[in-house]
């Protein structure tokens, strides 16, 4: 047959540097051959056969920053490598990266040529010449050349990547516009009073949040320390989209992609909710998503210092929230197949549990706060006569109680089969709608993709991460567990960001013309974000919101002197917090049912009738039973039937 005659090109054979090659039905795929080859050539240490791959890569896509970088190393002269770096910067003006690398082999070309002592090929021609006599009142010393522009400082930074601030600062505009301006209920109002007091929280203790928290009201100086808080959890938020759009873009190497999948997670309606009030959980998400990003930093340079930041992190984490522990599978599997034997070294396990040591010394903050006597403490119990008696936190045995969540054991894993169906089918409810629908397609591609790509590493840090979590809050009953899952949706951008990416390089893959690295066409995937933003604004705008607060003040300005009022999460915290922030009627008992048993609460409401009012915010049919309550205002005041 003739080689013109195969129309589709698949038997079509040439010769390239020695080696037979088949031509791809695509140029795209034929790029994505030419990677999975020079990787499988690294890993074989065979350098000379990733070599001639990657250079075939930057002569296809020579906008391809990875691709320079890894040839540069590859190269077995300071010489070469500069050239090389040369030619990358020709191609990618503004990439920080090539810039440092070229910088960093031109100095080591100076040293090597020093080392030979022969003057660096560039500088001979700045010798003085003995032949030509110097001009008449001149200087024979020679004239040393300014370094070239690529090793100048440059203004053009990928620092400046318009897609990576874009990423940031778009739903941090958002979050603010949309946040509640005081403070909200539930654990929002518990977690604002207890960082103004540098307090104690329930379980499992918080440290991290408090002390950031603190911090943060502090550099912050505008609106009440709740609103302060409710724009902090703005900016964690912010900061994990952004650092979404990072991890995506060094998986990818795709901008529109990394940037509708990270502005689609970021507008997603479960994940804006954590993001306007006073909570942990996007605190979480920017630890979970900074652990990632330094973990794939370190695939690429293998330099110990970045696990050792990542562990180091992952330690601190668990001073903000006790499900860190989740994230233990993945990494230790991606570790393990990154580093292989040489993280059994002695000297790298020392350093790894010493950096997580480290991050675990925040827990520290409760023993000690526990010494101080702070004005805030949910870690104890009311008894029969109204006074609060704190856990010794000095004590192991009850520090560990707190850290680890005892008190919550009842509810883990306490579901019939009958209800664990039923909340499979809501958490798969849950994340369809995370992602508007249209991201599931692409999240399954990303997994796929993975797969395909024996990426094995990838898929465990994520998959692990994804299925612990998973599975556990599957199995937690509580009341607002859809905030616990955010950790899902956030490896569900990843790979809804690889699946989006692996779409476009197919798309190009029909195209005559040759493949760009970001087409423009591929920013119209923003669009997705932009229909999740518009959905999901008017659900979760909150920024007249003051019920809480508004409901804590009357009910405090309505209470009698010496009152105690009883209430449960939605009414307690808020009342606290007006009383130790805004220093509100500071002679009412408030305390929180969950903080006294049954029988402790009815023996103080009897000891207190006729001595001083008692208030409960919320009616239960065992008080409606006993005592007769009589409406003031947002709460009842508990009167004794035998005096009616």
């Amino acid at each position: 047959m003739m080689k013109g005659s195969d129309p589709t090109g698949r038997k079509e054979r040439r010769r390239m540097m020695g080696e037979t090659v088949y031509r791809q039905d695509t140029a795209a795929e034929r790029v994505i051959r030419w990677w999975q080859q020079a990787e499988a050539a690294v890993r074989a240490n065979q350098p000379a056969r990733a070599r001639r791959f990657l250079r075939w890569i930057t002569a296809a896509c020579p906008d391809d920053e990875e691709a320079w970088l890894w040839l540069a190393r590859l190269l077995p002269t300071a010489a070469e490598q500069v050239d090389c770096l040369q030619r990358a910067y020709i191609h990618l003006p503004q990439s920080d990266r090539v810039r440092r690398a070229l910088r960093r082999a031109r100095a080591r070309q100076l040293a090597a040529s020093v080392g030979e002592l022969r003057p660096a090929p560039g500088l001979i021609r700045c010798l003085p010449d003995d032949r030509t006599p110097a001009a008449e009142g001149g200087s024979s010393r020679p004239q040393i050349p300014r370094l070239s522009p690529p090793l100048q400082p440059s203004t053009r930074s990928a620092v400046l990547d318009w897609a990576g601030w874009l990423a940031f600062a778009l739903p941090l505009l958002v979050y603010l516009l949309t946040a509640c301006p005081t403070v909200y209920s539930l654990d929002s109002a518990e977690f604002s009073a207890a960082v103004y007091t540098l307090g104690i929280v329930r379980a499992t203790g918080y440290p991290l949040y408090l002390l950031l928290g603190k911090l943060f009201t502090l550099l912050l100086p505008v609106g009440d320390i709740a609103f302060r808080l409710n724009v902090m959890s703005a900016v964690c938020a912010a900061g994990t989209t952004a650092l979404v759009y990072q991890i995506l873009r060094r998986l990818t190497r795709q901008r529109a992609a990394a940037l509708a999948a990270s502005l689609l997670f970021a507008f997603s309606y479960y994940f804006w909710a954590q993001a306007i009030v006073a909570e942990v959980y996007t605190l979480h998400t920017l630890l979970m998503a900074a652990v990632f990003w330094l973990l794939l930093r370190w695939e690429t340079s293998r330099r110990w210092r970045w696990p050792a930041a990542a562990i180091w992190l992952y330690g601190l984490s668990f001073g903000n929230h006790m499900s860190t522990l989740l994230l233990a599978p993945g990494i230790a599997a991606f570790l393990l197949l990154t580093a292989g034997r040489e993280l059994f070294r002695p000297r790298r396990m020392l350093l790894l549990a010493a950096c997580f040591a480290a991050g675990l010394a925040i827990y520290a903050y409760v023993p000690l706060r526990y010494l101080a006597d702070p004005a805030f403490n949910y870690a104890g119990h009311f008894d029969a006569t109204g006074r609060f008696i704190p856990l010794d936190m000095t004590r192991p045995e009850n520090l560990w109680w707190l850290v680890t969540g005892k008190g919550f054991q009842g509810l883990m894993f306490d579901y019939t089969p009958a209800e664990l169906l039923d909340e499979i089918g809501q958490e798969a409810h849950r994340l369809w709608a995370a992602f508007m629908g249209v991201g599931l397609l692409p999240g399954l591609l990303g997994v796929w993709v993975q797969a395909r790509q024996r990426r094995w590493q990838h898929l465990a840090l994520f998959g692990l991460s994804f299925l612990a979590n998973l599975v556990f809050f599957v199995n937690y009953r509580v009341v607002d567990k859809e905030t616990m899952f955010l950790p899902t949706y956030l490896v569900g951008a990843v790979w809804v960001g690889e699946g989006l990416a692996w779409l476009i390089r197919w798309v190009q893959g029909w195209q005559a013309s040759p493949p760009r690295r970001t087409p423009r066409w591929s920013w119209g995937l923003a669009a997705l974000a932009v229909l999740a933003l518009a959905v999901n604004w008017p659900l979760v705008d909150i920024h007249n919101d003051t019920r809480a607060r508004d409901r804590a003040e009357t009910a405090l300005a309505l209470a009698g002197p010496q009152a105690i009022i009883l209430g449960w999460w939605t009414s307690a915290p808020p009342m606290h917090y007006q009383q130790l922030v805004e220093g509100q009627r500071p002679d009412v008992l408030v305390i929180n049912r969950f903080l006294i048993g049954a029988e402790e609460m009815y023996a103080l409401i009897d000891g207190s009738l006729g001595r001083r009012p008692v208030y409960v915010m919320e009616l239960d049919e065992g008080l409606i039973n006993v005592y007769r309550p009589v409406p003031v205002g947002p709460m009842f005041e508990l009167t004794s039937r035998q005096a009616a």
